[in-house]
């Protein structure tokens, strides 16, 4: 067995880094989550996507980092780089994540308004134009029920909206 200190501080720092970058995706689920504003499926779902990815980042680390081997260090340097991100920049993190998240949604917004506007232009056009053709058409409908209605002594009462 080949044992190295600067091998073992290696994965330590490596370890750190796997604590900060787990942290950082909570931080993202967090700003994610505060955004879509979902029931307990959507936040059960999120949750179980996080782990995922945490295992994920977890494994990696242990198993291409040090080949596989989980020893208590690894473990304490994982915590340890959760605690580090956590307490130093996780709050700055989350205020720039909010920001480019409000930039896409504007973005994103801009970019569907200038896409729907035909759309939009277009159906007021055309419900107008129908609106328009069918009034009269309705007018003389009801006036036929009605002396339809009144022939054979029955009521209907139709809507006041025109």
């Amino acid at each position: 067995m080949n044992f190295s200190v600067t091998r073992e501080a290696v994965v330590f720092v490596f370890s750190v880094l796997c604590g900060g970058v787990l942290y950082f995706l909570y931080d993202l689920l967090r700003v994610i989550r505060r955004a879509s504003h979902g029931g307990t499926l959507i936040t059960q779902i999120q949750d179980g996507i996080f782990w995922i990815l945490a295992l994920a980042v977890m494994f990696y680390v242990f198993l291409f980092i040090n080949r596989g081997t989980v020893r208590l260090y690894e473990l304490v340097g994982t915590g340890l780089g959760a605690v580090i991100y956590g307490t130093t920049i996780s709050s700055l993190v989350i205020q720039l994540l909010c920001r480019i998240l409000e930039f896409f949604l504007k973005f994103f917004n801009f970019f569907l308004k200038i896409l729907l506007t035909p759309l939009f232009f277009t159906y007021n056009i055309l419900y107008r134009w129908i609106r328009f053709v069918f009034r009269p058409i309705k007018r003389v409908g009801k006036r036929i029920i009605k002396r339809l209605c009144e022939a054979t002594g029955r009521t209907i009462r139709f809507s006041q909206k025109q």
